[in-house]
């Protein structure tokens, strides 16, 4: 099996999704009772090091996003 596919069911039949499909889409819109702020500003260092260490443990081990990252149930 390639890689690059990812295959989903469904009721009326199987779809394959190949990589680089875009699978979500975020459309912000202004909520009429709540104000929007947006803090739009470059990486810091410590940042880029917490992404990078997560990135990484979640890559290697299987299971760690339900084990360490997910909010208990």
């Amino acid at each position: 099996m390639d890689a690059t596919l990812f295959f989903a069911t469904a009721p009326d039949g199987l779809y394959v999704v190949e990589k680089g499909t875009p699978l979500v889409q975020v459309i912000p819109f202004r909520r009429v009772d709540a104000a929007v702020t947006a803090d739009i500003r470059a990486e810091t260092r410590e940042e880029a090091v917490e992404r990078e260490t997560i990135y990484r443990n979640t890559i290697a081990g299987a299971g760690w996003y339900r084990k360490t990252a997910r909010a208990a149930r």
